[in-house]
C-alpha cells in the first residue's frame, strides 16, 4: 500500500542550514533579484480604429519590487510596427510620478490591417526578461476585403494542447493533464466532450473546457500503456489525438487551491524512482521574486507523496511560484498559482450623476482614503473595439511571472467570484515553468548597463572657443533659460523636458556679449529605427465575411487629419490704458539703438535690474522711497502674459538676451512699483538674433500632450458607429487622499447605454479594473 507522509505548516521561514549549496539558492535568488524591475502597461482607449482616428493612451510604469508605481523613470518610448515588424513611428512620453499620457494619429499612411503597439524603457535593457507592453491593433480600412496573399483555410482546424501540471506525466502515479483547445484565431473553444482511452478502448476519463478553452482531467498513466484522447466539438468535429508518453522516473508538483485560508503542494513520485531518493533532502522553494520561503524534506521508504498545507495569509499576495529543488538544488518540476488576496485591488463606484441634452455627467466614488490614478474609456454598449490582449491586473499581477499569453484577461479580473478564481487556476496549471530561468538565477545576474532615464539630455562642443565659461540654453517653447559651465570646450545639459520640434537657442557670454559661437550638440536619448522580434507578431487569418464599408462615418476628414488645439488667452488692448496710472509708450523702429538688449533699456528708465545665474528681477528705483514697507518687485508683462508679479514670481530670464530688434513696443508706468508691458516682434516669436545665438531643432523630445476631442462622426446611430465609435477618453483622473470623489463631463451621444473601461491604480499600489455597462436615463 502506498504511504503518504502529510507536512501540515501554518508559517514558513527562511531555513538557515549547514548546506553550503542551499544558501547559495538564497544568494543567487537574492542577487538576481537586486535590481528594481519595472514594466509600463498602456490603458489604450480602444484597439481597432478606421484612419483619421487617434489612438489615445495612458501609461503607468509598475514597480514589481515595491508593487507601487515607478517614480525612478521619466523617459518611456511608445512605438508602432507593422506587422512584419517593421518600424512605423514612434513617440517619447514624458512619465511624472509613474504616469504619463499621449496620442498617436491613425492617419491614411497606417495602409495595413494590423499594427503593434509597444511601450518600454531604457532601464528594462538590462534584464533577460522582456517586461514590454504589446498590443495589436486593428486599422479597418475603406473595405475589408480578403487580401490576396491571405491564405483560405478550413472551417474547423483546432490546436489542442496537453501540458501536464509541473511540467512531467510520471508512470504509475496519478497525474494531472491540462488541456487547452483553441481555433483557427487562436481563441479558446469550449468543447462539448472529451473522454480518455486506453489502447483496449477502456474509458479512462472524461473531461471538458470552459469558454476559454482550458480543461484539466485525472488519471493514472500505466507502465508500458498508450492513452487518446477523443474530443468532440459542438460542430460535430471529432478529434482524436494522442497523450504525451509517461516518463519512467520523476517528480511532479500538484497543487490543490480552493481560495480559502490554505493551500495544499502535493509531490509524488512513483516507486521506481524512490529507490533512488531515499533519505535524500529536497526542497520546494517557494518565491515570487520578492519574497522567498522553503521547506525541506526527506523521502522515506515507502512513501511516495507528501503533502504541505500552507496558511494562505502567509504566503505573498498575487502570484507564487513552488520549484521543487533536489538535494544539489537542481530544479525539477514547477508550479504557478495565484494566491487570491481583496487587498491587492480596489474598486470604486461609478454612477450617472446628471443628463443634458448635449453632456452626461459620470462620477467616481472611491472607497478608500488614499489618492486614486484613473483613466477612462467610454464606448458604446454593442462596442467591439475594444479587445486588449492585457488588462492593467493581468499585465502588473500575472504577465511578468509567465511565458505563455492570456486570452480574455478581464473575464477573471472583473467581478471575482469563485469560479473565476478556479479558471484562473486553471490558466496557470497550464502555463508550466515561470519566465524565469532557473540557469539564469544561478548563473547570469541583470548587471546595471543602462540607466533610469531621467529627461533629455545635451553634450555641447565649442570649435575653438577660449575666451567664453558659460553657455546659455534658452527656449521659449519649452519655458527654459539655462546656463552651463564650459571646461575644455565642452558643455552638457542634463534633465532636460524638451518638446518634440521645438527649438532651443545656445550662446556663449565673453564678458558682457553676447557671441554665437559653432556649436556641436548630441542629444540623448537618441531614436532609433529598431524592428519588432517575429516572436512577437500573432499569426492571424481573415475572419471577415463581408465588405465592411464606413463612408461617410467621419465628416470632414481631411480637416480631422489637420486638427491640432490652439490654448485660448484672454487678449487685451495694446495701449495706455493697460497700466493704471501715467505711462509713456516707446514705439520700437530704426531710430533705437536695435542692439540694446530690452534689460539694459529697461534699466535706463530708473529701474534696477539684477541679473544672476539664478534668474533675473526687476525693482523700481522709486520703490524704496513711496513705501516703508519691504520693496516689491515690478510687474511685468510680456505680450499681455505675466512674467513677473509683486509677489516674486519671475520668468524674465527670457528676455536676458533679448534685444530691442526683437520688440515693437514697449509701455512704461512708474506709479507705485512701476508697471512695464513688453510686446515682441514676429523675430523674437520666431527665436532671438541669429548672430547671437545658434539655433537647434529637438528632433526627438518628449511628445506634445493634447487634449481628448471626439471624432466629428456624422450620426451617432449607425451600427458601425455602435462598434466602432468612440464616446469620450478620460485620461487624467486623479482623486487625492482627501477628496471622495470626481466628476467629469461627457458628450450625450444619446445612446440607451455605454460601456466604461475604467483603470487605474491607487497610491498603496492597489490596482483598479472596472468594465461597467451604465444605463442612459
Amino acid at each position: 500500500m502506498k504511504t503518504k507522509i502529510t507536512l501540515i505548516l501554518f508559517f514558513l521561514i527562511f531555513n538557515n542550514t549547514s548546506s553550503q549549496e542551499k544558501k547559495n539558492v538564497d544568494l543567487n535568488y537574492k542577487k538576481y533579484f537586486s535590481l528594481e524591475k519595472e514594466t509600463p502597461y498602456l490603458h489604450l482607449n480602444k484597439t481597432t480604429f478606421i484612419p483619421g482616428e487617434e489612438l489615445w493612451f495612458k501609461s503607468y510604469i509598475y514597480n514589481l519590487n515595491s508593487k507601487k508605481l515607478n517614480k525612478n523613470t521619466e523617459n518611456l518610448y511608445v512605438s508602432i510596427y507593422d506587422s512584419i515588424g517593421n518600424l512605423k513611428t514612434k513617440k517619447l512620453i514624458y512619465i511624472q510620478e509613474g504616469i504619463g499620457t499621449g496620442n498617436i494619429k491613425i492617419d491614411s499612411t497606417f495602409k495595413d490591417r494590423f499594427y503593434y503597439v509597444k511601450a518600454n524603457t531604457n532601464w528594462m535593457k538590462n534584464f533577460k526578461e522582456d517586461e514590454s507592453y504589446f498590443q495589436k491593433i486593428e486599422i479597418i480600412q475603406a473595405s475589408s476585403k480578403k487580401k490576396k496573399e491571405e491564405k483560405e483555410v478550413s472551417k474547423n482546424i483546432y490546436d489542442i494542447q496537453f501540458l501536464p501540471e509541473s511540467g512531467h506525466i510520471i508512470e504509475s502515479i496519478e497525474n494531472t493533464i491540462g488541456i487547452i483547445v483553441k481555433n483557427k484565431n487562436s481563441n479558446g473553444v469550449n468543447i462539448k466532450e472529451g473522454q480518455v482511452f486506453d489502447s483496449k478502448k477502456n474509458l479512462i476519463a472524461k473531461f471538458n473546457t470552459n469558454l476559454l478553452g482550458i480543461g484539466s482531467f485525472d488519471f493514472i498513466y500505466k507502465s508500458n500503456e498508450e492513452y487518446t484522447a477523443e474530443i468532440t466539438f459542438f460542430d460535430k468535429t471529432k478529434i482524436i489525438k494522442k497523450i504525451p508518453r509517461a516518463e519512467k522516473k520523476g517528480t511532479t508538483l500538484s497543487i490543490f487551491n480552493p481560495n480559502t485560508t490554505f493551500i495544499s503542494i502535493f509531490v509524488k513520485t512513483n516507486s521506481l524512482t524512490l529507490k533512488d531518493l531515499i533519505g535524500k533532502e529536497y526542497t520546494l522553494y517557494i518565491h515570487n521574486t520578492n519574497k522567498t520561503l522553503k521547506q525541506t524534506f526527506i523521502f522515506n521508504e515507502g512513501a511516495t507523496e507528501y503533502n504541505i498545507n500552507l496558511n494562505s495569509k502567509k504566503l505573498a499576495p498575487g502570484i507564487n511560484i513552488v520549484t521543487l529543488l533536489s538535494e544539489n538544488n537542481t530544479p525539477l518540476a514547477e508550479r504557478i498559482f495565484f494566491n487570491y488576496n481583496k487587498n491587492l485591488f480596489d474598486k470604486p463606484t461609478i454612477s450617472l450623476i446628471k443628463k443634458n441634452s448635449d453632456s452626461l455627467s459620470i462620477n467616481i466614488y472611491k472607497n478608500k482614503k488614499e489618492t486614486y490614478y484613473l483613466s477612462a474609456s467610454i464606448l458604446p454598449e454593442s462596442t467591439k473595439s475594444y479587445n486588449p490582449k492585457n488588462n492593467i491586473i493581468s499585465s502588473f499581477l500575472i504577465k511578468p511571472y509567465i511565458n505563455g499569453k492570456i486570452e480574455s484577461p478581464s473575464y477573471y479580473f472583473n467581478h471575482i467570484n469563485r469560479n473565476k478564481l478556479r479558471d484562473l487556476d486553471l490558466l496557470l496549471l497550464t502555463q508550466g515553468w515561470s519566465k524565469y530561468k532557473w540557469h539564469n538565477i544561478f548563473n547570469n545576474p541583470p548587471v546595471t548597463n543602462f540607466e533610469f532615464e531621467r529627461g533629455i539630455s545635451i553634450d555641447g562642443t565649442i570649435n575653438s572657443n577660449k575666451e567664453s565659461k558659460t553657455v546659455f540654453l534658452i527656449s521659449p517653447e519649452n519655458n527654459l533659460i539655462l546656463s552651463a559651465p564650459i571646461e575644455n570646450n565642452k558643455f552638457k545639459f542634463e534633465h532636460l523636458n524638451l518638446k518634440q520640434n521645438t527649438k532651443i537657442s545656445l550662446s556663449t557670454k565673453q564678458k558682457k556679449k553676447i557671441k554665437a559661437e559653432k556649436i556641436y550638440l548630441q542629444f540623448s536619448p537618441l531614436k532609433t529605427d529598431d524592428k519588432m522580434s517575429s516572436t512577437k507578431i500573432e499569426k492571424t487569418f481573415n475572419i471577415s465575411t463581408k465588405e465592411v464599408s464606413y463612408n461617410n462615418f467621419i465628416g470632414e476628414r481631411t480637416k480631422l487629419d489637420e486638427f491640432t488645439i490652439k490654448s485660448r488667452t484672454k487678449k487685451v488692448k495694446k495701449n495706455n490704458s493697460l497700466v493704471i496710472g501715467p505711462s509713456r509708450s516707446y514705439k520700437i523702429d530704426e531710430n533705437f539703438p536695435l542692439k540694446l538688449r530690452v534689460l539694459t533699456f529697461i534699466k535706463t528708465k530708473r529701474f534696477n535690474v539684477k541679473e544672476s545665474i539664478d534668474g533675473v528681477s526687476i525693482f523700481s528705483a522709486r520703490g524704496a522711497t513711496i513705501s516703508l514697507l519691504t520693496v516689491k518687485p515690478t510687474k511685468v508683462y510680456l505680450d499681455n502674459n505675466l512674467i513677473q508679479d509683486e509677489s516674486g514670481y519671475s520668468s524674465l530670464d527670457q528676455l536676458l538676451f533679448t534685444t530691442l530688434s526683437d520688440i515693437k513696443e514697449i509701455i512704461i508706468s512708474q506709479t507705485g512699483f512701476g508697471e512695464i508691458h513688453i510686446f515682441s516682434n514676429d523675430n523674437f516669436k520666431n527665436g532671438n538674433k541669429k548672430k547671437s545665438f545658434s539655433k537647434n531643432e529637438v528632433s526627438f523630445g518628449y511628445a506634445i500632450e493634447k487634449e481628448y476631442y471626439q471624432p466629428s462622426y456624422v450620426s451617432f446611430h449607425t451600427d458601425f458607429y455602435k462598434k466602432y465609435g468612440a464616446i469620450f477618453w478620460k485620461p487624467r483622473i486623479k482623486i487625492d487622499d482627501v477628496e471622495n470623489s470626481s466628476s467629469f463631463k461627457i458628450p450625450n451621444t444619446n445612446q440607451k447605454y455605454m460601456k466604461i473601461f475604467l483603470e487605474g491604480i491607487t497610491s498603496t499600489g492597489k490596482i483598479i479594473y472596472e468594465e461597467q455597462l451604465i444605463e442612459v436615463k
